[in-house]
Formats: structure tokens, C-alpha cells, sequence
């Protein structure tokens, strides 16, 4: 078990937008520049990032999840559903970004990848909503939830993820 709990971990000075904050990585000012990666486990890091995507953090949510992606088995349902999340969170970055066409091609991805997958209709939906008017917005890498067609934020549902990452194979 890994020693922070991602419901008390702080989230990240700013979130990452290309070509407008400093890189986490590779950029010295990044903040995440330096850290060591640590072993987690599946469902911590699947809730730390809902937590931050919840919070605006697309760009770190994407990274979060990739690592547990890397680590499920090829052509498995978990691994369709966990890109199909790292998609949406793609698709919040390019609309942090101010690109429409760029957030709508991971959300129509995202919706392909949940397709494919025994998950429910919620997350096709979502991928969906995202592909017809995505929110896009500039911004200067304040976090902030993305809101959807009448104010509804961009959000996933934490139960509701843990439950369908655990029941996919």
C-alpha cells in the first residue's frame, strides 16, 4: 500500500497546459520535476485521478492514469476503459488549450474506446457530449472543472469508476 492517500494528497500549484505553464516533467519549475515514481496501486491511482480531472487537473489525470494502463494487459476491457479515460482527459487538455477540433478527436476516441468496452452507457454519453460541443475554454493553467451544455461540470462519478474498473476483465 502505497504511503499517501489520494483523497488527502494536495493537488498540484497549477495544472499543466502546453505552451502556457511550465512542463511537470521535464521542466525544472514543473511540479512534478524530480519525483520518483512511486507503486501504486490500481484503484489509488484510478482515485487520485478522478480526483483531479473532477478538480481540472486533465493533464495530470491523464498521467495518472496512464500508469495503471501500462500495467493492464493488452486487448483486456480494463485497459479500453482506463484509455477511453485517459482520452477524456486528453480532450479537457485540448480544451484548456482553446482547441475545439483537438478536444472533439479525443472525445470521439474516447467514446470508441468506452464502446468496445463492457462498460456502462454513462461513459459513452460523456464521450459524446464532448464530441458534439466540447467546452473549450484559454486558460493560464488555473484548475478549474470544464462545464458541459447548461453549466453541467465535466465530472465523473467516483463509485461509480471503481465499480466499473473492478467489474470490467
Amino acid at each position: 500500500m502505497a504511503e499517501t492517500d489520494p483523497q488527502s494528497k494536495a493537488f498540484p500549484p497549477y495544472t499543466y497546459i502546453p505552451g502556457k505553464t511550465p512542463h511537470p516533467i521535464s521542466d525544472p519549475a514543473g511540479h512534478m520535476y524530480g519525483e520518483a515514481s512511486h507503486d501504486t496501486d490500481n484503484l489509488e491511482q484510478l482515485r487520485w485521478g478522478l480526483r483531479l480531472f473532477n478538480a481540472g487537473y486533465y493533464w495530470e489525470a491523464h498521467e495518472a492514469w496512464e500508469t495503471i494502463w501500462l500495467q493492464l494487459p493488452a486487448g483486456s476491457h480494463q485497459r479500453s476503459w482506463v484509455q477511453g479515460l485517459i482520452k477524456l482527459a486528453a480532450s479537457g487538455v485540448k480544451c484548456l488549450e482553446g482547441n475545439a477540433n483537438g478536444a472533439m478527436r479525443h472525445a470521439t476516441r474516447a467514446k470508441s474506446l468506452f464502446e468496445n468496452t463492457q462498460s456502462g452507457a454513462e461513459w459513452k454519453e460523456l464521450a459524446e457530449k464532448m464530441t458534439v460541443l466540447p467546452p473549450v475554454t484559454e486558460s493560464e493553467g488555473v484548475a478549474q472543472p470544464l462545464k458541459l451544455a447548461e453549466s453541467v461540470p465535466l465530472h465523473l462519478d467516483l463509485d461509480r469508476c471503481i465499480r466499473d474498473f473492478s467489474n470490467l476483465t
